[in-house]
Parts: structure tokens; sequence; C-alpha cells
């Protein structure tokens, strides 16, 4: 006679044996040839471009500002050094950011309310260039509302940075701003038009605004004539001589920085240069002055199809003086 424990074992098995009978019998299919799946390898990473910018990595950041404060408060006792090398740091993070100038592909223009042309930058730019230098940063107490009065959806709250001081403290700074999109009412109401898409656009100004208190794109809020751009402009200008002249007087005069921006946006490529000097070279030099003097006042994208049609100006010159020196030679002989 089985007991109590070998009656519930039995049980069991004839449960299980019955639950198995009723799979479906799974038949593999294998593939008739063999196929290779390429797949990502870390050794590519480093050529994967998500954006334009011309910040550096954060950590060469760090790197290059610690250089910069190593000698801060070396005079002091121990105690105040740490304080003032983390201040001067934090100071020269700030200051670094201001001078980083916007790619020139990320600038767009567009017409204000004025008529006049405006640049300006889009919004993952400003995301991009956070995630860059202060990567993890967030939200916080971010709301988005429709203020009746205003007739306008405003975001405001704050994003939040945390980055770590050359004493090792991890310091988080919280960034208030507030974005407002103004709307239209649908006619003879006052529920507002387009709800979700000005409501986005307050997001958007949200966000522009907060990296703008971080010193991200400065130079097109306060049109600012950056150093940067000054290097920028001698290195088109470098190989140009005295030929330079006029167009140095004409950025000397620049007093915003989209003026700036606009003469190093249209002035003849460094490449473009260094292919004109290969033709002036080709020439005799009243010819070569003539044709500098026209260079220079070229937008560089009119400078390629210049510079070719040139080039076979010049090369045909040079093909019939070889064929008379030949004709020549044949009759002298």
């Amino acid at each position: 006679m089985m007991s109590k424990v070998e009656e519930l074992q039995k049980t069991a098995e004839r449960l299980k044996e019955k639950k198995e009978d009723k799979k479906p019998e799974v038949v593999l299919q294998q593939p008739t040839e063999s196929v290779e799946i390429d797949i990502y390898k870390n050794e590519e990473e480093d050529e994967v471009i998500l954006y334009q910018s011309n910040t550096p990595n954060i950590d060469k950041i760090q790197a290059h500002l610690i250089e910069q404060i190593k000698d801060v408060g070396n005079t002091l006792p121990e105690k105040m050094k740490t304080t003032a090398r983390d201040n001067a740091y934090e100071n020269g993070l700030w200051t670094y950011i201001k001078s980083i100038p916007i790619p020139d592909s990320i600038i767009k223009r567009r017409e204000g309310n004025d008529k006049k042309m405006y640049d300006y930058f889009p919004e993952f730019y400003t995301t991009a260039e956070l995630d860059r230098l202060f990567p993890g940063w967030w939200y916080q107490d971010m709301e988005t509302r429709y203020d009746e009065k205003s007739m306008a959806y405003i975001t405001s709250g704050y994003i939040c940075i945390e980055y770590v001081l050359p004493s090792g403290t991890k310091k988080i700074r919280p960034i208030y701003a507030s974005g407002g999109a103004d709307v239209f009412p649908k006619k003879g109401t006052a529920v507002p038009s387009q709800p979700a898409d000005r409501a986005a656009a307050s997001v958007t100004k949200f966000i522009k605004l907060a990296g703008k208190r971080l010193g991200i794109g400065l130079e097109i809020y306060h049109n600012q004539i950056l150093p940067v751009r000054r290097k920028q402009f001698e290195e088109l200008v470098k190989d140009w001589g005295e030929y330079a002249s006029e167009i140095r007087t004409i950025y000397n005069s620049a007093t915003k920085g989209s003026g700036v921006r606009k003469l190093c946006r249209i002035l003849p490529t460094s490449e473009q240069t260094g292919r004109l000097r290969a033709l002036v070279d080709r020439v005799p030099e009243p010819v070569g002055a003539a044709i500098w003097e026209n260079f220079v006042k070229l937008h560089r994208d009119k400078a390629n199809a210049w510079l070719a049609d040139w080039e076979i100006k010049i090369s045909r010159k040079e093909e019939e003086k070889a064929t008379e020196i030949k004709k020549t030679e044949f009759e002298y002989e």
C-alpha cells in the first residue's frame, strides 16, 4: 500500500506527462545558406557624428581649465587655496562656454517683424551642447500652461546641471528660465489656435533661454564679435598680401558679430586662395595683379567656377605658346 507522499509523487508525474503530451512538436528551420550580419563595432564609435559642434569634450575642457588655474592660491593656506581654485575653475568654465562659436552650418537666417534679417540657431543645438557639456542634465519643476491674459503658452522651471570641481566636490546648479509663445485665438472664440504647436514652441524657448544663461549661443543673442572670429578671418586672408588691405578695413569697421560672420562666410576659402596663387604663378605680372584684384571681390560660392574658367584660359594660352614655339623651331630647322 502506497503512502500519502508516494501517491502525491505519482499524481505529479501523471500531470507532467499529460502536459508534455499536449506540447506541439517544434521543428527548427535550418538556414539553407549562411548569412553574415553587419554589427556595430566599438572601434567605429569615434566616427559617428551626431551633430556639429566647436565644443571640445567636457573632459578636455576640464583638463584645460585645471592647467590654467594650477598656480591660483599658491600663497594661501591649503583650505583657502582649494576654495580659490574651485572658484577660479567655475569662473573659467562659464567664460570658456561663452567664447565658443556656433558652427556656421548651424546658424540660420530669418526675417524679423521689422523686415530685417537675423541670425538664429535651432533648439536642438542647445540640447546637444547641454548633452556634451553636462551629460545627464535634467528638468525640474517644469510646467507648461496657457495664460489667457497674455494669450501665450508659458513654460517655466529649471534645467539642472552637475559638474565636478577640482577639489572633487560635485556641484548641482539649477538654471531657472521661462519661455513664452504667443497664440492667436480661433475666430470668434477665446480658444487658442494650434495649441499643441504653440505649447511646444514655449518649451523650445524655455530650453534655449536656459542655455543662454549658461552662455550657450551668446554670440548670436548678443551679436558679439568673438576673438575666434578674428582668427578665422586672418586664416582666410593670410596669403593675400597687399590685396588684403581693403578687406581688412571692412573687417575692422564691423561692430556686430553678424557682420563679421557674414564676411567670413562669403570670403574665398584658403583652398581657393591656394588655387589662385598657383594660377598667378603661370601668368605675367600685370595679368596676375588683375586676377588678384578680381579674386578678392568674389563670393566663395562663385569662386570655384571663376577659378576653373581662368584655369582653362591659361592652359589654352600655354598650349598656343607651346605650339608657336614648336612652329618657330621647325621653321628654323
